[in-house]
C-alpha cells in the first residue's frame, strides 16, 4: 500500500499507526536501504562481490608487477648508462615513479571510460538498467590503482638501485 504524507512530520505518525496494525511502513530511502542490506548480508551476493574484487585486485597487482618488472629488466642497461654518466639514484627513482604513475593514471582513465561506455550501452539496450558510478567508487578504484602502481614500481626500483654501472659496461 502506498501512502503520500501531507508533510514530512506526518511520516512518524503514519509509521506508528501502521506498525500498530501489525505491518511495517517505510519511506523510499528506508525501503531501498532495507532491500540493499538484505541482498548484501542475507544472501551470498555481498560475499561474492567482495571475493571478485579481492581476486581482481590480486590478479591486477601480479600482472602489473610482472609487466613493470620486465620493463625494468629490459631497460637495465639504459638505467646503468644513466647512472654511469652521473644520474643520481633519486633521479632514477623519480623516472621510474613517473612512468608507473603515468601508466597507472592512463589505465585508470581507460578503465573508467570503458565502465561508463559499458553502462551506457547496457542502459541503451535495457532502459531500466540500474548501475551507478559514485565518487566513492571512483576514489576507491584510484586508491587501488595507486597501490598496485606503488608496489609494482617498488620491485623495479630495488633492482635499479642495486645496479652498478661497471657491471653494465663490463658485459
Amino acid at each position: 500500500m502506498l501512502v503520500e504524507p501531507k508533510d514530512p512530520a506526518a511520516i512518524a505518525t503514519i509509521q506508528r499507526e501502521v506498525e500498530h496494525l501489525g505491518y511495517v511502513a517505510l519511506t523510499d530511502d528506508q525501503f531501498v536501504r532495507k532491500i540493499s542490506r538484505f541482498y548484501t548480508f542475507q544472501t551470498g551476493l555481498g560475499t561474492n562481490i567482495l571475493l571478485m574484487t579481492v581476486i581482481s585486485f590480486i590478479v591486477g597487482l601480479s600482472i602489473s608487477g610482472q609487466t613493470f618488472y620486465t620493463f625494468i629488466l629490459e631497460n637495465l642497461e639504459k638505467f646503468g648508462a644513466l647512472k654511469a654518466i652521473g644520474a643520481k639514484n633519486r633521479e632514477l627513482v623519480g623516472m621510474i615513479l613517473f612512468q608507473a604513475g603515468f601508466t597507472a593514471l592512463t589505465g585508470y582513465g581507460l578503465g573508467v571510460g570503458l565502465c561508463v561506455a559499458a553502462i551506457g550501452l547496457a542502459r541503451w539496450r535495457i532502459p531500466d538498467y540500474a548501475a551507478l558510478i559514485t565518487p566513492w567508487n571512483l576514489a576507491l578504484a584510484l586508491v587501488m590503482v595507486t597501490v598496485i602502481a606503488g608496489v609494482s614500481s617498488f620491485i623495479g626500483v630495488r633492482k635499479v638501485l642495486r645496479i652498478e654501472p661497471f657491471d653494465i659496461f663490463r658485459g
